[in-house]
This record gives C-alpha cells, sequence and structure tokens, in this order.
C-alpha cells in the first residue's frame, strides 16, 4: 500500500498525530489542531479506506495500525498520538506495537473492549449505500438523498466528507477503565461534560486544553 494522506498543520515539527473515526477523515480534527497553535504542529491522519488514502483489500485493526507507523517513523521525535472511535482502537494498537514512537497517547471515546455499539452506524451505512452516485452532481444532491435516513444535518455532513467522485457515550463505560489499566497502566481519565460521542465537534475548547495538557506533561 503506498503512503496514507497527511494533512500538515502549523510550519513546526509535529508534536500530535490525529487519526478520526468511522466514515471521516484526518480535516475532521482541523478546529482542534489549529487550536493547538502556534506551539505544538500537528499531522492530521486520512486512515486506510479513508479520505485521499488508498483504498485496500483488507480492513483490520493491525494493518491500518502498521500504516499509520510506517509513516509515523519518518518523524524525528516521538509524538503524540490522538485517535477518535475506531481511530482510537488503531491509536491503541499502533502504540502497543510500536512503543518507541510515542511520546503519549489519548484515546477519545473508546476504549480497548468490544465495542458493540458500532452497529448503531448500520442505519447510516444503509442510507449512504441507497445514494445513486451515478447520478449526483454535487454533495447538496447527495445531501438531500440522505434527509429522510439521517435527518440530522450536521451527521449528514459529516458522513458525506468521505464522498469521493469516483449528548451522552455509548462507546466507553466506566468499567471499561480497568481494561485500559490494563494495557496502558499510566492511563488517567478525563471526562468532558456536555459532549457526545463526536466530542472534538461538541466541545472543542475542552478537548484542546486538554490535549495541550497531555502535551506538555508527555517527554519530548
Amino acid at each position: 500500500m503506498t503512503g496514507l494522506a497527511l494533512t500538515p498543520v502549523g510550519d513546526q515539527p509535529p508534536r500530535l498525530v490525529f487519526l478520526h473515526g468511522l466514515f471521516g477523515r484526518g480535516r475532521n480534527w482541523m478546529r482542534i489542531a489549529q487550536g493547538l497553535l502556534p506551539e505544538r504542529g500537528s499531522i492530521l491522519v486520512d486512515l486506510p479506506n479513508h479520505g485521499g488514502s488508498p483504498w485496500t483489500d483488507e480492513i483490520s485493526f493491525p494493518s491500518m495500525a502498521e500504516a499509520v507507523n510506517a509513516e509515523i517513523e519518518k518523524f524525528d521525535a516521538p509524538v503524540v498520538l490522538v485517535g477518535h472511535s475506531l481511530g482510537g482502537k488503531v491509536a491503541m494498537w499502533a502504540a502497543l506495537t510500536r512503543p518507541e514512537l510515542f511520546a503519549g497517547l489519548a484515546v477519545v471515546d473508546i476504549s480497548p473492549t468490544d465495542s458493540g455499539q458500532v452497529s448503531a452506524f448500520g442505519p447510516y451505512i444503509e442510507a449512504m449505500q441507497a445514494i445513486d452516485l451515478s447520478t449526483l452532481h454535487s454533495k447538496a444532491e447527495a445531501d438531500q438523498q440522505l434527509v429522510q435516513a439521517v435527518p440530522s444535518a450536521a451527521v449528514r455532513q459529516f458522513l458525506l466528507t468521505n464522498l469521493r467522485d469516483r449528548g451522552g457515550s455509548h462507546y466507553y463505560r466506566p468499567d471499561d477503565l480497568d481494561a485500559m489499566k490494563r494495557h496502558f497502566p499510566a492511563v488517567d481519565q478525563v471526562v468532558v461534560p456536555e459532549a457526545g460521542h463526536w466530542v472534538h465537534a461538541d466541545q472543542p475548547e475542552a478537548v484542546i486544553a486538554a490535549l495541550a495538557d497531555l502535551s506538555a506533561a508527555s517527554p519530548t
């Protein structure tokens, strides 16, 4: 597989690397990365089979983590890896397999346990598969085709970030902290009030502050 699509934010060497969730792309984290400037540069990654990155025959956490680590090992210094949802699973796998590449790890609203709640994405997948791509002339037309199945305009906009020319979390439970501690003994839990699964969209300033604190506390 060729290299992943990367979006640098800032002129500085990257301090943080962001991995998005299912259906997303790296630019979903642009607001957070910009909020960490000018002290910290970032890299926004499009995971395999997302955004501008290559499409593959195999989809697995090990293969995605391997692709991410292949990019990160090119950097001059260890980075703070931030992963949300699917990206959090990939981030944990990446950190456990190549810990020397990372100064810190932030896992956003996901745990290392089985996330059965991913079935909630089923209706979104069906709605997107029902779009007739052969008749589309714009994302606005695709948006209209999704309205009935996905009433939320914000969710539709998020789902359509991968369209190409050809309150409260159910993903992390309090008892998941024990599983996190088994894999990452130094874990510290941060709760962001009044945020749902897309924490970085619901409470961006709180996420920026938490990541700035993690970066400052992590080795350089």
